[in-house]
């Protein structure tokens, strides 16, 4: 989540994560045709991984928060080189969409990285209901990937199956809207539970506890100057953009 005060946006992180053989680049060509207010994609280095991210802004939802509300799509690559990396793009998603390998679904791959996923998310102190967590299948090839593939710890997350019936635009969109939604359904609960300036204060402390638990990944002294760059990126800016819209 980044806030920009000055340009009035909140703007929500969806990752796309997989293995490789998913479509996570695929799917967010897919998101770049399919809309209008939709920036070119980008390409963010660093070591020697490249994630993909594709802005976009959201004119259709109302501004949440007094904010207008944009998104950002992120395509974490197939094998990430760097932990801290790894670490980092977990941390900065609002939501995130699994990709299982598009050849093989249900196979270890699949559900090796599914489980990766979900203990770096625990392991940031993110739990069920905190990113909502979405799988997203092609009706169109093999055996889809299914609840009972799953082990116990990644069922905890309550992930939401998604069927598409194949690579296309309307396909990544529908899915991407999927997530879109239960962002904003989190959100707007926040503020009606706690009133505005409580879903404030819940959504800074949310920013500075993620800036917390990267700054304690297992080989934070290997991070190097561009992974410092990204971090600063996607997260440090937002956390002091919502500290400033408190104050």
């Amino acid at each position: 989540m980044d806030i920009d005060i000055k340009g009035g946006t909140i703007t929500f992180r969806v990752l796309y994560y997989g293995p490789e053989g998913a479509t996570k680049f695929l799917n967010l060509r897919g998101l770049q045709s399919s809309g209008d207010d939709v920036e070119d994609l980008s390409v963010l280095h660093a070591d020697g991984d490249r994630v993909v991210t594709l802005t976009m802004e959201d004119g259709d939802t109302p501004p949440l928060l007094g904010l207008r509300v944009g998104f950002q799509a992120l395509a974490a690559p197939g094998a990430i080189g760097s932990r801290a990396v790894e670490r980092l793009l977990v941390l900065a998603s609002d939501a995130i969409v699994f990709l299982p390998d598009r050849g093989r679904p249900a196979g270890a791959a699949s559900r090796r990285a599914l489980a990766r996923l979900t203990e770096d998310l625990t392991e940031a102190g993110i739990g069920a209901g905190d990113v909502p967590l979405l799988i997203q299948n092609y009706e169109d090839g093999s055996s889809q990937l299914q609840r009972g593939h799953l082990d116990a710890h990644t069922l905890s997350f309550e992930p939401t199956f998604v069927s598409v019936p194949g690579d296309t635009p309307e396909a990544a969109d529908v899915v991407f809207h999927r997530a879109r939604d239960a962002i904003l359904e989190r959100v707007r609960g926040m503020a009606a539970d706690l009133g505005d300036d409580g879903a404030r204060a819940a959504l800074t402390r949310r920013v500075s506890d993620r800036e917390t638990a990267f700054s304690v990944v297992a080989d934070s002294p290997r991070e190097t100057w561009p992974t410092a760059v990204l971090w600063a990126v996607l997260g440090a800016a937002a956390a002091a953009a919502v500290v400033a819209w408190l104050l």
